[in-house]
């Protein structure tokens, strides 16, 4: 088979093949990264976006290697667990904080393929200032995993943009590594039990639940649990085993690049900028304070592959070519860290339930078809689907429907959402700047929920609209919601 080969002296271990593989099928276990060639696709991704050159695809096809030998379970992971998650991202330790807030007694194992909680966490972590309400999170956490909070919202286009001022915070970044460490400390006090570096090779039906094969430090061992929640993000190699397969096609996989680097601009605004120029989707400008912001670009996969384009060069080009982004980095600006990776942008997938098991995050492409963002989703989802199945005595697949129902329920709003994508936004700012009065601190606050994850105040959002851009404009881009709108539905 033709996948591709790592060369160990080359490789400097930056993780950007582990982050941009929208199967899983590269990891690292230890200090050597490996590729799974019973997983891997062969799509390139990880060779074309390999900073130094280390990934190769061979000039002959390899091998698969041999299957690995099993071992005994360790004793600790002995017994039949009530719960596992695979996955311990924000939607896995939301999913088992949701199951023991509703079942204190349940025996649930978290397992994550990283080494430790948190680490390379791809998200540029931009939410909503009312995400983190979900969450049992006291002041001085709070305070701790919020780096920036925002009360200006910066759209441009490519050679023009405006700012909207809001009077309280709507935005914010967070230190999302340090908020999965508080929320997994709370769980191992609620009597969770988390293994890193672990991951989950295969699972199993039998015995009226599951076994999984895990492997760990490069020998396999077996599992057993009752209940099975998939939030391994875009691998999603469990609930593939399991018959839930959703197939990430380059059209409906997003992946993005950005940089931690020094900011002059203000720290209070962040920066939403459309790139279609580029042929992609949109840029991005999160303050982080101290002087920093992440800065990045994403796009569909497939508008990268038929380009020929490597994310980090385009990340490059927006940076040096943007008059706003030039002007607010010097060319020598600090670059502290470099992540790319990959995020499903397909709409809601229905297929996310089974007989005992449910996946949920970006396993599930729970994630804002407009802008990729995923946190909030994950969160309100995974507590959702953690009560879902710490409800479910039997666990069929009519006990855990009320979560699929759930995520469903706002399955329209995402496809409304997208007719965002056809606005013209040079006209707006155009118009914003022109009069920067022309909108009303509510109007200001509604075309700022049309970002959001927050019930639709459509009337108002179509007054802006022809406000912004006349009548015309507004019936090409919102027709069909005015259509609706008319029928009463």
């Amino acid at each position: 088979m033709n996948v591709p080969v790592i060369d160990p002296v080359t490789c400097s271990t930056c993780r950007a093949c582990v982050g941009i593989c929208p199967v899983g099928a590269v990891r690292q276990l230890r200090r050597e990264v490996e590729v799974d060639y019973g997983a891997c696709v062969s799509c390139g991704l990880c060779v074309q976006n390999c900073p130094t050159g280390a990934m190769t695809f061979p000039e002959r096809e390899v091998e698969a290697a041999p299957a690995r030998e099993k071992v005994s379970t360790p004793a600790h992971l002995g017994g039949r667990f009530d719960l596992v998650v695979c996955g311990a991202g924000i939607a896995g330790l939301s999913t088992a904080l949701g199951a023991l807030k509703e079942d204190p007694g349940m025996e649930v194992l978290v397992l994550d393929k990283k080494r430790i909680i948190g680490e390379d966490a791809n998200s540029s972590a931009g939410t909503w200032s009312f995400t983190l309400d979900m969450l049992p999170l006291d002041g001085d956490e709070r305070e701790r995993v919020v780096l920036q909070r925002f009360t200006g919202f910066g759209l441009g286009t490519r050679k023009s943009w405006t700012v909207i001022r809001t009077d309280e915070p709507y935005l914010e970044t967070l230190d999302l590594p340090a908020l999965l460490k508080v929320l997994a400390k709370k769980l191992v006090a609620m009597g969770a039990r988390i293994e890193t570096n672990t991951f989950v090779e295969s699972i199993k039906r039998e015995d009226g639940g599951f076994t999984l094969t895990a492997v760990s430090k490069g020998v396999a061992y077996d599992i057993r649990t009752r209940l099975f929640a998939d939030a391994s993000g875009v691998d999603t190699r469990p609930s593939r085993d399991l018959g839930m397969h959703l197939s990430w096609k380059p059209e409906v996989l997003g992946v993005g690049a950005e940089y931690e680097m020094g900011w002059r601009g203000e720290q209070e605004t962040a920066w939403i900028i459309p790139i279609q120029y580029l042929g992609l989707g949109y840029a991005w400008v999160f303050p982080i304070g101290t002087g920093l912001a992440r800065v990045g670009v994403a796009g569909l996969l497939s508008a990268f592959q038929e380009r020929g384009l490597k994310l980090q060069e385009v990340l490059d080009t927006f940076i040096e070519e943007h008059p706003l982004i030039r002007e607010n980095t010097a060319p020598d600006s600090s670059r502290l860290a470099y992540k790319c990776g990959a995020y499903p942008i397909a709409g809601i997938a229905e297929d996310i339930v089974t007989e005992g098991a449910l996946r949920v995050g970006d396993a599930a492409a729970q994630a804002n078809p407009l802008l990729g963002e995923g946190i909030y989703y994950c969160i309100k989802n995974g507590l959702f689907a953690g009560r879902t199945l710490a409800r479910a005595r039997e666990g069929t697949e009519e006990e855990l429907k009320p979560y699929r129902d759930f995520v469903l329920s706002y399955a329209q709003r995402f496809e409304e959402d997208k007719l965002g994508f056809r606005l013209d936004f040079d006209a707006i700012i155009r118009k914003l700047n022109e009069n920067p009065d022309l909108l009303s601190p509510k109007e200001k606050r509604v075309l700022l929920e049309y970002m959001m994850p927050v019930k639709p105040d459509w009337k108002t959002r179509i007054a802006i609209s022809k406000k912004l851009l006349g009548t015309k404009k507004t019936l090409q881009v919102f027709g069909s919601v005015m259509k609706r709108m008319a029928l009463g539905k």
